[in-house]
């Protein structure tokens, strides 16, 4: 099933810069703020919102001309997630930190509302590359790190998002993901961590000066 969804994915881009007639690179970067959505939730257990970041790259697509209301964007980002939760276990209060590394691959959509604002939503193929899992209980702390034969190495999501040019070339953007499945294949202490919920809000500049 991976094999077929990043087999139509790559055939979608490949298409999709053969038949573009303008093609702008960018950057961006920000910050992004995740929790998980608990499979088994139980008196007492939370996941509050971590922070975390995200850096990386974009090519939009336009079809028609540089004006066009309708383009596609690729992109390919490194995120860092940071997934929490909290328990009481014994009367003492247990934290699970839940810290990994990905990389992203959107594919969106976009329209332009206006010359400078734009929504757009699109399907995100993601690859988790490692992860650390930090304990806290009380004053004791104790970390490990946990491998690729617990952390799921591809999850599959959506986004969706606006963003905004302040001035030519440089935008503000936020975006919600929803992530799926759960990130690690096994449950670790407390942790009973499902899908992800992540909300990103950075900045970034796109080369050519025309939006």
């Amino acid at each position: 099933m991976k094999k077929m969804i990043l087999s139509v994915a790559a055939l979608a881009a490949v298409a999709t810069t053969t038949n573009a007639q303008s093609v702008r690179f960018g950057v961006k970067g920000g910050a992004n703020f995740s929790n998980s959505m608990l499979e088994n939730k139980t008196s007492g257990v939370t996941s509050p919102f971590g922070v975390g970041g995200y850096a990386g790259g974009l090519v939009e697509f336009s079809f028609k001309k540089p004006s066009d209301k309708f383009k596609l964007q690729l992109e390919a980002n490194y995120d860092f997630y940071n997934l929490r939760t909290k328990a009481t276990v014994n009367n003492a209060t247990v934290v699970s930190i839940n810290r990994f590394h990905s990389i992203s691959v959107p594919l969106e959509a976009k329209y332009f509302i206006t010359p400078s604002f734009s929504v757009f939503a699109g399907p995100t193929f993601n690859f988790n590359l490692a992860s650390n899992t930090n304990l806290k209980t009380g004053s004791t702390q104790g970390d490990r790190t946990e491998t690729s034969d617990y952390l799921n190495p591809f999850q599959i999501g959506g986004v969706v998002g606006a963003n905004y040019y302040i001035v030519k070339g440089f935008f503000v953007e936020a975006r919600y993901n929803y992530i799926a499945p759960r990130p690690y294949d096994r449950v670790f202490g407390v942790n009973d961590l499902g899908a992800t919920n992540n909300i990103q809000v950075g900045i970034g500049y796109k080369f050519d000066r025309s939006k």
